[in-house]
């Protein structure tokens, strides 16, 4: 079964997971679920790493979206492109990689005007440091840092 937990919508298969996964990223097999941009996004398999999760919330700015994206992106340049999606009323999410410092990220304005981090416990500092710098390039204030667990961090 592939499961969207967001949209509460799944897609029942026949196939094994690995089956699934073998034919899904072949391009045999197709679900509604799973976009092709997923697909055609590039692969990624990486090993298990225990990752500090860093959520931004980010006051407005006078910048459009996609501006904001490209210093974010920037800032933490190379990044590789994870997916994302737009709906109708332009809300948006990017998912990617900061690829040399093995940082995960997305950015979005969806819910909230939000940076989500998730990167090795080791680089916290450097974490907090980059973060908060680009959201004022970016011409945003950060108004509030949390954990997963929306427990505050880096007051």
């Amino acid at each position: 079964m592939v499961w969207n937990p967001r949209a509460v919508a799944y897609h029942e298969h026949e196939a094994g997971a690995a089956r699934f996964l073998h034919g899904w990223l072949g391009g045999r097999i197709s679900t509604r679920i799973l976009s092709d941009e997923f697909r055609q996004a590039g692969l990624w398999f990486e090993p298990f790493r225990v990752r500090e999760h860093v959520t931004l919330t980010l006051s407005d700015s006078a910048l459009p979206y996609d501006e904001r994206l490209r210093i974010l992106r920037e800032a933490l340049a190379p990044t590789e492109h994870r997916g994302g999606y737009e709906d109708e009323d332009g809300d948006r999410q990017d998912h990617f990689a900061a690829t040399h410092l093995g940082w995960r990220l997305t950015y979005a304005s969806d819910f909230d005007h939000q940076i989500l981090a998730a990167f090795p416990p080791e680089d916290e500092q450097r974490a907090r440091v980059t973060l908060y710098d680009t959201a004022r390039r970016m011409g945003c204030r950060v108004l509030s840092a949390t954990t997963r667990l929306g427990e505050p961090v880096w007051t």
